[in-house]
């Protein structure tokens, strides 16, 4: 009997050991399993936040074109993944899962679409799909881990804006046809240094007729000032033309800081940018007097063929000293007595001038906001040592 007691005493102590031995793997099993989904629901979350903080807007989506420019308004850097254009409901073009692109934060990047069929009256819807770069597997960009319970993208849609000059966006709403200048460039003799020729050279890139069947000739009056002096010519170019027009502007020996002012004489014709001022800088002396130091040479706008907003303004200056320059740009609307600033920038450059020599210096310049070129009719460029 005292056997056979120990026999089941020890019996229990297996079984309870056997049992024992069980929970703990068990526990051990469920600990595991329990680490493993905490460090994914950790991840998950990790996954989550980051797409929450990636977000993009659009500075504008234009058709006729197929251009956007899109910028990352987030917190982190994203990339583009997909795109896909919607015609009045309807799918027309789908670029396809992929690598399309990435923006840092704060960046603006130019993408083009496609809307095959599309027309100038259809409504049509740009969709963007897009991720947190951090997500973004360059080797594999179509893959997207099916296991996880996060959404890794995001999606954006809109609507595109017509290539249209609205009333609302002139400065003066021209009574008829109108003509754009985006580059004027007087030539100057070479001695003395900031003494013009009679010649000017500009560009009309565009006008308002958008079906034609040859091109027209306007003539135009040009009235230079200088100071107290002023002066008049009258020449005939083409209304629109891509490459740079020579006019004589009978504007020999005057010197700068000079204001051109082009104005159409063909009746039923506007030209946009009617002013151009082109800055100088003197320094006197005993020994020679005034002598121009610096001054403005020539002027370009640079504006989007698309939506015709200016982005930068280029500027070449004369300088004859080294020193710190900044260089100014302005695009105003001019009404009557009253002045707006619809667009403004600055450059500020250290310039190294041979001795004895001079220096011709290329300044490009941002442009904050993007104005329409349709939205100001005076251009100004100003030219200022610093030290």
């Amino acid at each position: 009997m005292r056997t056979r007691g120990l026999s089941e005493l020890l019996s229990i102590l297996v079984l309870t050991g056997i049992i024992i031995g069980i929970g703990m793997m068990v526990w051990g099993l469920c600990s595991g399993y329990a680490a493993v989904e905490r460090m994914k629901s950790h991840q998950e979350l990790n996954k989550n936040l980051l797409v929450l903080r990636s977000m993009i807007s659009a500075d504008y989506v234009m058709y006729p074109g197929g251009v956007a420019i899109l910028r990352n308004i987030g917190k982190e850097p994203v990339v583009i993944i997909r795109l896909i254009t919607i015609r009045n409901g309807r799918i027309v073009w789908d670029s396809g899962i992929g690598y399309w692109g990435e923006l840092e934060v704060g960046e603006t990047g130019r993408f083009s679409f496609s809307c095959p069929g599309c027309g100038n009256d259809d409504t049509i819807t740009l969709q963007v799909h897009y991720m947190p770069r951090k997500l973004f597997d360059p080797a594999n960009p179509t893959l997207i881990d099916p296991t996880t319970k996060t959404i890794l993208f995001r999606v954006a849609s809109f609507t595109s804006e017509k290539v249209k000059s609205p009333s609302g966006a002139w400065c003066v709403t021209p009574a008829g046809n109108w003509s754009w200048i985006d580059f004027m460039d007087p030539f100057e003799a070479g001695a003395p240094a900031g003494t013009l020729t009679k010649w000017l050279k500009l560009r009309l890139p565009k006008d308002s007729i958008e079906e034609r069947e040859y091109y027209e000739t306007i003539t135009i009056k040009i009235k230079t000032i200088s100071g107290d002096k002023q002066r008049i010519a009258t020449a005939t170019v083409m209304s629109e033309n891509e490459t740079d027009q020579w006019v004589d502007a009978d504007f020999q020996n005057l010197k700068y800081p000079i204001t051109i002012e082009v104005t159409a004489e063909t009746p039923g014709w506007t030209i946009v940018q009617e002013e151009w001022y082109f800055d100088a800088i003197y320094r006197h002396s005993w020994w020679w007097g005034s002598k121009v130091s610096s001054y403005v040479d020539l002027i370009k706008l640079f504006w989007d063929t698309f939506n015709y907003r200016v982005y930068q303004v280029f500027a070449k200056v004369y300088h004859d000293q080294d020193g710190v320059y900044r260089v100014t740009a302005r695009l105003i609307c001019k009404t009557g007595s009253s002045s707006i600033v619809v667009g403004e920038g600055s450059l500020t450059r250290e310039v190294d001038v041979p001795w004895g020599g001079a220096a011709y210096e290329d300044y490009v310049i941002n442009i904050e906001p993007h104005p329409s070129m349709f939205s100001f009719n005076r251009v100004e460029v100003y030219v200022e040592k610093i030290s």
